[in-house]
């Protein structure tokens, strides 16, 4: 939806995750490998407008590994997530 902020996570342990995200002209909008840590892919994207995006699941490298692997997509303020400091204190 236009206006709205979108955060998609791709997580697995089992190989190198990499997003590409697309705009419903399937015009290549992002595309990640590892921001959300390695070996997780994250993309954030402010929408322009309204329509049927694209998400595509794949991997990094040239190796077979594949598996089982998590994709998550929530609206999201834009903000960096906070981590925990030591002791379980959020910053």
């Amino acid at each position: 939806e236009a206006g709205k902020t979108y955060q998609i996570d791709m997580r697995s342990n089992n190989f190198d995750s990499y997003l590409y995200f697309e705009s419903p002209a399937k015009k290549l909008l992002a595309q990640d490998d590892d921001s959300g840590g390695f070996p997780h892919a994250r993309i954030i994207h402010k929408a322009a407008e309204t329509g049927k995006f694209r998400v595509i699941a794949s991997h990094f490298g040239n190796g077979g590994n594949l598996g089982e692997f998590t994709i998550t997509v929530r609206l999201t303020d834009g903000a960096p997530p906070r981590q925990p400091m030591k002791g379980g204190e959020m910053k």
